[in-house]
């Protein structure tokens, strides 16, 4: 089972803190430096579709894919009316159309562990960019992660469904540039008081420059862009977040 099929009911909960204005305003920012604005624009990963939400608000004409279905469901309820959602894997979807902008937020490149893994997600892409579009996607940032290792970290959110408590524990393998964040989430029903765990393994890749550059090339792409996440200059040594603008 996929990992986020396992906490999809609780997954915006677990991210109520997430400021998506502010990610989505940052996003519309970039797409019009390149000259996008109101363009057809595909989420990829899009989760529970707030991005997508928020970026369709914006003007744009918004599609989001997801490999979790039942994220996807929970997307379609809440925002179908003005955006379509899809169920596919980033690495060999076909929408049999294509778009000015592809964006990827929230890690999803990071997902992509191997070299296979990230060379077919961008070919993907390309398959579904529009000549001169552009792929916007955040992943975590080689320095940061290695200047600033990641620690074992505790959650605890409520609402009026659930309580829950996430204890993530990483282990990292530095040679092959992955973290694997071992992940424990409590949950309580305040409905009927039951209590459940769910364990889940999430395999991270960090990525550093010319290794994006180098992806990027012999896929056709050239990277105009390489960002601080929410900022416009280059990523520094212990920051963990960094955001590429690819062109087509």
């Amino acid at each position: 089972m996929n990992q986020f099929q396992k906490y999809s009911a609780y997954y915006d909960l677990l991210y109520a803190d997430k400021n998506y204005a502010e990610e989505v305003s940052y996003i519309d920012t970039i797409i019009r430096k390149y000259g996008k604005i109101n363009s057809d624009l595909l989420d990829i990963g899009c989760g529970t579709g707030k991005h997508a939400n928020l970026l369709a608000d914006k003007g744009y004409n918004v599609c989001g894919i997801d490999i979790s279905v039942p994220m996807i469901e929970i997307a379609t309820k809440n925002y179908g009316n003005k955006i379509s959602f899809f169920s596919g894997d980033l690495r060999n979807f076909d929408l049999n159309r294509s778009f000015d902008v592809i964006t990827s937020l929230f890690h999803v490149m990071s997902y992509q562990i191997t070299n296979d893994d990230v060379n077919n997600a961008i070919m993907s892409v390309y398959r579904h960019l529009n000549k001169g579009g552009c792929f916007i996607f955040d992943c975590w940032h080689g320095p940061g992660i290695m200047n600033d290792p990641p620690v074992v970290r505790v959650k605890r959110m409520a609402n009026a469904e659930f309580e829950v408590i996430r204890i993530s524990e990483p282990l990292c393998d530095y040679n092959n540039s992955v973290i694997e964040v071992q992940i424990t989430t409590i949950v309580k029903d305040l409905k009927t008081n039951d209590v459940k765990k769910v364990f889940e393994s999430h395999k991270m890749r960090f990525f550093f420059r010319n290794e994006i550059d180098l992806f990027a090339r012999v896929n056709g792409f050239t990277v105009e862009g390489f960002y601080s996440w929410l900022t416009f200059d280059e990523p520094k040594g212990k920051e963990w977040y960094s955001v590429f603008v690819l062109k087509k």
